[in-house]
């Protein structure tokens, strides 16, 4: 099934074309789906009457319905798609009509992750390409081969040194042991670490943690994170390292809450193995207890 959702996707991909901001929308709503999706409603392709395929403008939206109608209809046969490597190469991933690359690190990134039987070879081949293609649906194609999308950065130095566990994080980019990060595919990404989703975590990690907080800047998790959960997730731990961009949005007020914070504007990628420079700072924030809402 996650298979023929990937190809669907990337369909939509394929007709949105080389507009980058149309991508990046894309991959924000498909991100945001997993917060807002209505029961019964697929895990990972928004209905076709989704609010939120109103954030793509009339063209594109209308070419990408009519591309994931057939999905919708049932014509993609879940048993009929597969994401696998090609004999005896590990550099790219067949997925339906679909290839793409893959880089060598995201490849060990998975080799040193992966928790079962390591005799069983296709089966951690086949493990591995399905996670690889779940996050290749979720990038933007227009982005350089060979680095991530800004969604799938992680936190630098204090926060990757000090972490203990990751609230928003991958098997590709998580600095923690394996069982003390959450991330988006935990139904796949299990064999390799994941301890499950946001929110759900937050009531199994101990209260003695100290805990990264680096979110999608996605409308729908930045309003959780930071409208909803906030309380929650300071009071929760022992200490927390908070990344929130600053927007106009309903939750702003809640940043200033967080005392002595600051602006940062590197992250790191670890796909790409470098450090990436972003053109609007982002704040940073550590500490264990919030000022007081304002009233």
């Amino acid at each position: 099934a996650d298979a023929a959702r990937v190809s669907a996707i990337l369909d939509a991909r394929q007709v949105i074309g080389a507009a980058s901001n149309y991508q990046e929308i894309l991959s924000h709503l498909l991100l945001d789906h997993d917060l807002l999706r209505e029961d019964g409603e697929d895990p990972m392709v928004p209905s076709l009457n989704s609010a939120l395929w109103q954030r793509l403008p009339e063209i594109p939206r209308r070419n990408v319905l009519q591309r994931l109608t057939a999905f919708h209809d049932g014509r993609f046969v879940p048993g009929s798609y597969v994401a696998e490597f090609p004999s005896g190469n590990w550099s790219e991933i067949f997925v339906g009509r679909h290839r793409f690359p893959v880089v060598h690190c995201d490849i060990q990134a998975l080799l040193k992750r992966y928790t079962l039987a390591e005799d069983n070879v296709a089966s951690r081949a086949s493990a591995m390409a399905r996670v690889l293609s779940l996050y290749r649906a979720l990038e933007n194609p227009v982005v350089p081969a060979g680095q991530r999308s800004s969604h799938q950065l992680c936190a630098a130095s204090p926060a990757a040194d000090e972490a203990e566990y990751e609230l928003f994080a991958s098997p590709f980019n998580a600095k923690v042991d394996n069982g003390k990060f959450a991330s988006r595919f935990p139904h796949a990404e299990e064999v390799f670490g994941s301890a499950g989703a946001y929110p759900s975590v937050l009531d199994k990690w101990p209260s003695t943690a100290v805990v990264s907080v680096n979110p999608p800047f996605s409308d729908a998790y930045l309003e959780d994170v930071f409208g909803k959960q906030l309380d929650r997730i300071v009071s929760s731990f022992k200490k927390v390292h908070i990344f929130a961009p600053v927007r106009d949005a309903p939750w702003r007020p809640q940043l200033r809450r967080l005392d002595g914070a600051r602006f940062v504007q590197h992250f790191w990628d670890a796909t790409a193995m470098r450090d990436r420079h972003l053109e609007q700072p982002v704040l940073y924030w550590q500490g264990s207890q919030l000022a007081a809402a304002e009233s």
